[in-house]
C-alpha cells in the first residue's frame, strides 16, 4: 500500500534514493566519500522501510485482539445471567432478518420485480448483500483453524518485536 501512494506521488522508493544519489554527487566530491554515503543511505532506507513493516505488524496485532475481545465479550453477555432475552438474542434476529431480506431481494430481481441494472436499486442490493456477508463472516468466519492462525500471528509479532 506505502509503495503505492508512494509510486502515486511520483516518490517510488528507488526514484528516490537515485534523487538523493544524485544530490549527493553534487556536493560530495570523491568517489570514496559519494560511495559511503549512498551506502549510509541505503542504511537509513532500509531501517526506514523496517520499521513501518514493524508498525504494520503492530497494527495486525492490535486488529487481531480487537476481534478476539470483541468475540469473548459478546460470549460473555450471552452466558450473563443478568442479560435479558432480548439482549441474548438482538444479534441473531437481527442475522435472520438481514439474510431474509437478502433471499427476498433475489427472488424479487429473479422475478424481475426488481430491475438491478437501475443505479439505486443495485446500490441498495450491494449495500444488503455486503451487510448479509458480514453477518456470515461473524457467525461462521472463525473457526479453530482460524484461531490457530490468530495465536500464530501474534507469536511472529511478539517475536519480532522483541
Amino acid at each position: 500500500m506505502k509503495e503505492k501512494i508512494l509510486s502515486f506521488l511520483g516518490l517510488d522508493s528507488s526514484k528516490l534514493v537515485d534523487s538523493i544519489g544524485s544530490t549527493i554527487d553534487r556536493f560530495v566530491t570523491t568517489t570514496k566519500e559519494k560511495e559511503e554515503l549512498k551506502i549510509e543511505l541505503q542504511k537509513e532506507v532500509n531501517r526506514h522501510f523496517e520499521d513501518n513493516k514493524k508498525l504494520d505488524l503492530e497494527e495486525l496485532k492490535q486488529y487481531i485482539s480487537d476481534t478476539d475481545s470483541a468475540r469473548k465479550r459478546d460470549i460473555e453477555s450471552n452466558n450473563s445471567p443478568n442479560s435479558s432475552w432480548l439482549s441474548r438474542n438482538i444479534a441473531p434476529i437481527l442475522a435472520i432478518a438481514w439474510t431474509m431480506a437478502a433471499i427476498a431481494i433475489i427472488l424479487l430481481s429473479f422475478f424481475g420485480i426488481i430491475n438491478s441494472d437501475k443505479g439505486i436499486e443495485s446500490q441498495i442490493i450491494t449495500g444488503v448483500f455486503g451487510i448479509v456477508m458480514l453477518i456470515l463472516g461473524y457467525y461462521f468466519g472463525s473457526s479453530a483453524s482460524s484461531q490457530k492462525k490468530n495465536d500464530t500471528l501474534y507469536n511472529l509479532t511478539k517475536n519480532i518485536n522483541s
